[in-house]
């Protein structure tokens, strides 16, 4: 992924972390680890002004775009609508617990 995020430098890209959170930023540097450099960020969970300088762990990128130009203009016009990417389970370990139940049953 890295030799192909050379073009997205100092554009507006769009980053899913493992943990669900969908941020929007500029992408000012990376490395071979895809360990990533950005500023400007935007959590599009509240839209406002999360940091001004943030690095993210290339093990916690999912996903990373480029977002064209017509998508986002200047700091502070809206960021475009993205789907919520976190898994929201209500009651999530009552689910896992009957699946391990099943497992040790058989």
């Amino acid at each position: 992924m890295s030799p192909l995020l050379k073009d997205y430098l100092g554009q507006r890209i769009v980053i899913i972390t493992t943990e669900g959170e969908c941020y929007v930023a500029t992408l000012e540097g990376y490395d071979k680890s895809v360990n990533l450099l950005l500023s400007n960020v935007r959590r599009r969970s509240d839209d406002e002004l999360l940091s001004i300088a943030l690095t993210l762990r290339g093990s916690e990128v999912v996903v990373c775009g480029l977002l064209s130009n017509n998508e986002v203009g200047k700091l502070g016009e809206e960021v475009p609508a993205l789907k919520d990417t976190k898994n929201k389970v209500q009651d999530e370990y009552l689910i896992w617990e009957e699946v391990l139940k099943a497992r040790l049953i058989k």
